[in-house]
């Protein structure tokens, strides 16, 4: 999960995380061109909640600052009244006690984090060490001196249905038109796919498993079936069959 300014959002449910946005923005199904950082992670971590994921990964580096906390210092500065983010430190726990998702979270410079983990793992000299105990004790001796923002709004994403006319593999002379050639695009019929934000695709056989996977979306996208079932048919169907799309 990461910050992807600019990337395009379709009736996300964030209200979770981001409520009361400028110009009366509905967050309960969000929708933009140009996600900031701080909508583009919250629409993400919703869209994996949406589809079952279980654990999600976060590094600091590619996170939304605003996102992840706000200190002490500018909760005084910014009353929560004033504020339309919940930060992920305030939801982080409540995602997995309500929705069995665990978070793990590589940083090192939000200390904060420490009153919320269940584990804490330090790098030295490039080697994992546990360092719970240490954490929580440097937790127990000093204390946060933030103000929790968890809000009761409830952390269930609505079921989205595509509509069949989403995914279309025709370009402009009206034939079928999928194929991958980089890492970090698809050509979808008129479509181009952006994926250079997905760091975790290293080879070009995963992205035409990606490719292949919409390539099927047309088959199951009925107008009934939501985004969920949809990625579990595919997923179940890879698993017995494989990809039988070999560009």
């Amino acid at each position: 999960m990461r910050a992807y300014s600019g990337r395009y959002v379709e009736k996300v449910d964030i209200s979770t995380f981001i409520k009361n946005l400028p110009m009366q923005k509905d967050t309960l199904a969000f929708s933009t061109d140009n996600a900031s950082g701080s909508t583009s992670q919250a629409a993400s971590i919703q869209e994996a909640i949406e589809v079952g994921a279980e654990v999600l990964l976060m590094d600091e580096d590619t996170c939304a600052t605003n996102f992840m906390i706000r200190d002490k210092k500018m909760q005084q500065l910014v009353s929560k009244s004033d504020e339309p983010i919940t930060t992920f430190i305030d939801k982080a726990q409540r995602l997995f006690s309500e929705k069995g998702v665990s978070t793990v979270l590589a940083l090192g410079g939000a200390g904060d984090y420490f009153d919320i983990s269940d584990t804490v793992i330090q790098m030295i000299g490039y080697e994992p060490v546990d360092v719970t105990d240490k954490a929580h004790e440097i937790s127990r001796k000093s204390p946060s001196k933030r103000t929790p923002e968890d809000e009761a709004y409830p952390i269930t994403p609505k079921d989205r249905i595509p509509l069949p006319d989403s995914i279309d593999p025709y370009n402009e002379y009206n034939k079928v038109s999928v194929y991958a050639k980089e890492i970090d695009r698809i050509y979808f019929g008129k479509t181009v796919v952006d994926l250079g934000d997905v760091e975790q695709l290293v080879e070009l056989s995963q992205t035409k498993a990606i490719m292949a996977s919409l390539s099927f979306f047309d088959k199951y996208v009925d107008g009934c079936k939501t985004l969920d079932e949809i990625i579990r048919i595919i997923m179940s169907e890879n698993r017995q069959q494989g990809s039988r799309y070999n560009q």
